[in-house]
C-alpha cells in the first residue's frame, strides 16, 4: 500500500479512470491520499445485469499514516450521506485474513441505491481503507457517492449524525441486488494484491 497509487485490477476488469483526491489530508493527516478507480468488467453477464452490459465499480482507496483517523471519519461522513439511508451492515470473510463490511445506502434525493463493500487493512503506522460501490442503476453516466474534502462539511455531517443520531436514517428493508458481485469482484481485489 502506497500512498497516490491505486489498487491492482482483479482479472476480469480494467481500469478506466482512475483520479486522485489529495485533500483528504486535511481529514487523514499529512501524506493521506484517496484514489477513485472505475473498473469495468471485461464481458457482461446477465447475472450481473439482465441486458448483459458489463458493469462498473469505483473503488476508492484512502491510505494514511495516522490509522486512528479512519475510524474518526467514517465513509458515512467522508461521502455526505447523512441523509442517505443505509442497511445494519453485513460481515464476510474476503479472503487473506480480511474482514468486509456489505451495506445498501438508498439515496431519496438521487433516487438510487448503492451497495458497497468497504475493508480495511495495515497496522498502527500505515492503514488503508477500500470502499467498493455498485448502483443499481447500470447506464453509463449513473451516479456514484462522491468525496468530500471540505472540513466545513464533513464537521457539519458528523454533528448531524450526533445531533439525529444514525437510527434515523437506517434502511429497515435493505436491498442487496449485488452482493454476489461485490463479493465476487472483492475478494479477486484482495487477491490481486497479494502477488
Amino acid at each position: 500500500m502506497e500512498p497516490g497509487r491505486g489498487l491492482t485490477a482483479p482479472y476480469g476488469w480494467t481500469v478506466t479512470q482512475q483520479q486522485q483526491f489529495s485533500d483528504v489530508d486535511r481529514l487523514y493527516g499529512d501524506g493521506a491520499t484517496l484514489v477513485r478507480q472505475y473498473l469495468v468488467a471485461n464481458v457482461g453477464t446477465a447475472r450481473w445485469d439482465k441486458l448483459s452490459r458489463p458493469r462498473t465499480l469505483v473503488v476508492d482507496s484512502t491510505v494514511t499514516r495516522r490509522p486512528f483517523s479512519l475510524d474518526v471519519y467514517p465513509g458515512r461522513v467522508l461521502y455526505r450521506l447523512t441523509s442517505a439511508r443505509i442497511s445494519e451492515p453485513r460481515y464476510f470473510d474476503l479472503g487473506h485474513g480480511v474482514q468486509g463490511r456489505l451495506v445498501s445506502v438508498v439515496d431519496d434525493r438521487l433516487l438510487v441505491t448503492w451497495n458497497s463493500i468497504q475493508f480495511a487493512w495495515g497496522d498502527k503506522d500505515l492503514a488503508q481503507r477500500v470502499s467498493v460501490f455498485a448502483v443499481d442503476n447500470h447506464d453509463a453516466d449513473a451516479p456514484f457517492p462522491t468525496p468530500s474534502t471540505s472540513v466545513a462539511s464533513n464537521i457539519g455531517a458528523l454533528f448531524t449524525l450526533l445531533f439525529r443520531g444514525n437510527g434515523v436514517l437506517d434502511q429497515r428493508t435493505p436491498v442487496f441486488k449485488d452482493e454476489d458481485m461485490l463479493l465476487s469482484f472483492t475478494r479477486s481485489l484482495v487477491t490481486a494484491q497479494f502477488p
